[in-house]
Order: C-alpha cells, then sequence, then structure tokens
C-alpha cells in the first residue's frame, strides 16, 4: 500500500462517523419533499400535516375566539340586568 492510499484509508476511517450525525431540517424537509413526489407519481393524494407553529397559532385563534364570546354574553348579561 502507497503512503496516500494508506493516508486515504485513514481519513475515510476517521471521516466517516461526521456524515452519520442526526438528520437537519433541511435533510427532514427534502425527504418530506421526496415523499410528496413519490405519492404523486403512485397517484396518491397529498396529505398535510401542520407544523408545531401553525397548531400553536390555531389554538391561539381558538381560545381568543372562545374569550370574546365570552366577553361578548357576559356584556349582555349585564345590560339585561340594568
Amino acid at each position: 500500500m502507497t503512503s496516500f492510499s494508506r493516508f486515504l484509508l485513514v481519513a475515510v476511517v476517521l471521516l466517516a462517523p461526521i456524515g452519520c450525525r442526526k438528520e437537519g431540517p433541511a435533510e427532514r424537509a427534502g425527504a418530506r419533499i421526496d415523499e410528496m413526489v413519490d405519492n404523486l407519481e403512485k397517484g396518491r393524494p397529498l396529505t398535510y400535516e401542520p407544523g408545531p407553529g401553525e397548531r400553536a397559532g390555531r389554538a391561539v385563534d381558538n381560545t381568543v375566539d372562545r374569550v370574546g364570546e365570552s366577553v361578548e354574553r357576559t356584556g349582555e348579561k349585564m345590560q339585561d340586568e340594568e
């Protein structure tokens, strides 16, 4: 084995674990896109799952609506008592 071949072998062995880290957001997004394309190619309908930010926003919107309705009912009761 030449010294360059040994160097290359050692470099591959030492650097291989770096490529095996936890996948980041770009890799996850790419996997989702790949899955969506595969589903379209197979004639399956697209599915959409909202992310945590959107789910939290919807929960806040629902809470604001419920509080608004409660305030409105309370105001109506106060007017009726006058």
